[in-house]
């Protein structure tokens, strides 16, 4: 049976990076190890290893003296340049290009795109740039809407003619003890584009910018004339630093609640991304990875609001749970209520294969399954029902997958039944209409 990882690389692809990149290339997969490394690239690597983390790399070696990089569940690229040579490492997903582009345009609440067109080439980038060439697209579309304007209070001291609200308590405090009455502080209300909902986008839109021109990607010029277009639209807004708990923290208003979805992709862009420069100020080091088990666990939260509406609870806030005595409190990955019932959902992001149930079940960790029982069993879930959800990469039906685990111990206080584990199998591959349909079928009496 042919797999998507056996099936994501087009050969015509690989020969042509190979002629443009030569060995100041490394592509390879997720949670596998590259070709052998060459002396070059092997000096570079040994020169910048602190920074290999950022996309979950680690230098390896074996005794025969062949070294190599290992990769974990993170995709993404690296640039690294030291002393005017240059490196660019290239981690792929299992899962093709157009199978990423929708777990992204889905987790993120499907923004529109400005037109088909867009959207098309989003779809036709390579698999390094989808994210970036998707993020421009929806930053664009956004920003062609309207230019927003709101309104902050602007403080000014002045002489001569006044402007705005004098600040009285502000004049004899500050005016009149330093002798000079003729400086009037000031409050007024100007209506500006310079405001944080617009600074949270200009300087992630910077960073972007950087990140393309560092990667070299295919379609660089494309992406980077949208940023320049994306960038007129913010004229007079600042590029200062925003940090990621700046955006996590902000609080929006009616008028500027359309700016919620825009933000989080944002946030997101920039907890992937990792940019430093040399004292000349210089781009000495530029990543950007997603981290393919929270895109993963974000993607299944969409699929079960889709599937169950208000009944399904994604908040992470609300899905987070004290354990007592100043333990770590647990994060569930989702949690269905309909009436006293109460099902856990957790997101695994392990591949399992399409084959008989026994060899399903000799597949899944026992961790996972334990931990999923305790989740259950917490005081303030007290759930009857479990949902463990692994990916699958394998081409063939069934979209959807369901096992029965059951007969796991309880307390003879609770129950004396023990408790039911689904495991949800999810083709990556198939089109979220398909699979939210077949999810309605296969748990169907978990919704009526």
């Amino acid at each position: 049976m042919t797999t998507r990882l056996e099936s994501q690389f087009d050969l015509t692809e690989s020969i042509s990076d190979q002629r443009r990149y030569g060995e100041r290339l490394i592509r390879f997969a997720e949670r596998s190890r590259s070709a052998p490394l060459t002396e070059n690239q092997f000096q570079i690597l040994v020169t910048n290893v602190e920074r290999l983390t950022s996309l979950g790399l680690s230098l390896e070696q074996d005794l025969s003296g062949i070294r190599w990089l290992q990769s974990t569940d993170r995709v993404g690229m690296v640039s690294l340049v030291t002393d005017g040579k240059t490196l660019l490492i290239q981690v792929t997903a299992k899962i093709a290009d157009a199978d990423l582009f929708r777990m992204v345009d889905r987790t993120f609440g499907r923004l529109p795109v400005q037109d088909e067109d867009a959207e098309a080439q989003v779809r036709q980038s390579s698999l390094s740039g989808v994210f970036l060439r998707y993020w421009t697209a929806q930053i664009l579309a956004f920003l062609q809407k309207g230019t927003f304007r709101d309104f902050h209070y602007r403080d000014r001291w002045e002489s001569g003619r006044i402007r705005g609200k004098p600040l009285l308590r502000e004049y004899v405090r500050y005016s009149v003890p330093r002798a000079k009455q003729q400086v009037v502080p000031t409050r007024s209300i100007e209506f500006d584009t310079n405001v944080v909902e617009n600074q949270i986008i200009a300087y992630t839109v910077t960073i972007a910018m950087a990140l393309v021109v560092q990667f070299d990607l295919q379609n660089s010029k494309q992406i980077l004339s949208d940023l320049r277009k994306a960038m007129s639209y913010l004229t007079g807004v600042s590029t200062d630093r925003i940090s990621k708990n700046s955006i996590q923290n902000l609080r929006y208003r009616r008028n500027t609640e359309r700016f919620r979805p825009v933000h989080e992709l944002c946030r997101y862009l920039l907890e992937g991304s990792s940019i430093s420069l040399d004292s000349g100020r210089r781009i000495q080091f530029a990543s950007f990875n997603l981290h393919m088990p929270t895109l993963f666990q974000r993607y299944v939260t969409s699929l079960f609001k889709t599937v169950f509406g208000s009944r399904h609870v994604g908040d992470r806030r609300s899905l987070t749970f004290a354990t007592g005595f100043g333990g770590r409190p647990i994060v569930l990955d989702g949690l269905i209520r309909n009436g006293n019932r109460a099902v856990v959902v957790e997101a695994k992001y392990r591949s399992i294969k399409r084959v008989d149930e026994e060899l399903v079940l000799g597949q899944v960790p026992e961790s996972h399954v334990y931990q999923t029982v305790a989740y259950m069993g917490h005081v303030d879930v007290r759930a009857s029902e479990g949902i463990i959800v692994y990916p699958i990469w394998e081409e063939g039906p069934p979209i959807v997958l369901t096992l029965p685990v059951t007969d796991f111990g309880w307390s003879q206080r609770q129950s004396s039944q023990g408790k039911q584990i689904r495991l949800l199998g999810i083709d990556l591959s198939a089109s979220y209409q398909d699979v939210t349909r077949e999810m309605s079928l296969q748990l169907g009496d978990l919704i009526s």
